[in-house]
């Protein structure tokens, strides 16, 4: 913005909007509030999800007697916000709700060897479903984009452990949409 002064030009800071933390609105975009709601009714009850993040969920009232943690590393406020919008039970703030929030919170790093861990953690824990917050990086930036739908070896270990495990996987998809990045906005968005 100009400034009323003659020959003089600065900038002024503008507030970025406010973020809205608002689990009922995701449900509803993804259609989970259908199943929440009755005659339904899931909460996720009996199932055991692992979250494997950069670091672990923090310990938090939304999770009270539903989190185990894998190993110890440091906390991720990632991993916690992430475990919020799975299996968070609204006890801090009803708007914080998440889709399954009976589930049992299994939370580990995706550091060292993250599918021997889930494989672990299937084993032992009964874990049904495995949420990654990681990835390979693709973009221009990275020289990577011929990576973009490319099946490699960790690939075949996540179908192995799907197959052999009976264990759901879910990738998080990133934030890039439609920023354009190797033109994917052709194939996502």
């Amino acid at each position: 913005a100009k400034s009323s002064r003659k020959g003089s030009n600065r900038l002024q800071p503008v507030m970025p909007p406010l973020v809205d933390y608002d689990n009922v609105f995701s449900a509803q975009l993804m259609e989970a509030d259908k199943l929440i709601a009755a005659p339904d009714g899931v909460t996720g009850k009996g199932a055991q999800i692992g979250i494997w993040d950069s670091g672990t969920v923090a310990p938090h009232s939304d999770f009270s007697g539903r989190l185990l943690f894998l190993e110890t590393q440091y906390r991720s406020t990632h991993a916690t916000h992430v475990a919020g919008t799975m299996a968070g039970d609204g006890t801090s703030d009803s708007a914080l709700k998440g889709i399954a929030p009976a589930a049992s919170i299994f939370s580990g790093s995706y550091y060292d060897d993250v599918f021997e861990k889930m494989r672990k953690a299937a084993q032992l824990n009964g874990l049904h479903v495995s949420q990654n917050s990681w990835g390979a990086g693709i973009g221009d930036s990275y020289g990577s984009c011929e990576m973009f739908g490319e099946y490699g070896q960790e690939e075949r270990v996540v179908d192995e452990l799907v197959a052999t495990e009976n264990l759901s996987m879910v990738f998080a998809m990133g934030n890039p949409r439609d920023s354009g990045i190797c033109s994917l906005t052709d194939r996502a968005g």
